[in-house]
């Protein structure tokens, strides 16, 4: 979606034929489409990527950037009603809450990147454990 508002603001006022616009347009999102492709096609485990992602960003997009944001914004107020003490204390616990769900998604996706590309040992390698009389 960036990248398509890049292309609006800086493409487009390097084409200088308005007719020539769309076909732009059209070009800049079949390449987007093909380079999505190969790299789709590229990626090894491809899964594991996209949860390492979503671990990794979602969490601040989600739950931690807008409390943040919010306290950024509303903190020229001051703190001094209960109800700004109130919005102050459910944005920490929902900040605090995010950074739990960060750090927990992300390692838990990269361990299973990890442990996806470790060689596995062969069956007839592993051998039963032996109880001891």
């Amino acid at each position: 979606m960036y990248l398509y508002i890049y292309y609006g603001l800086f493409f487009k006022r390097r084409i200088a034929n308005e007719r020539y616009h769309d076909l732009g347009e059209y070009v800049f999102r079949t390449f987007m489409v093909l380079l999505t492709m190969v790299l789709a096609i590229s990626i090894p485990k491809l899964a594991l990527f996209i949860s390492l992602i979503g671990a990794f960003s979602s969490t601040g997009l989600a739950l931690i950037f807008p409390p943040l944001l919010e306290e950024l914004t509303l903190s020229t107020e001051g703190y001094s009603s209960s109800h700004s003490v109130t919005r102050l204390a459910i944005n920490i616990c929902i900040i605090v809450f995010g950074l739990v769900g960060f750090g927990a998604g992300t390692y838990v996706a990269v361990d299973e990147i990890v442990l996806s590309f470790q060689p596995s040992l062969p069956a007839a390698t592993l051998q039963p454990a032996t109880m001891i009389p």
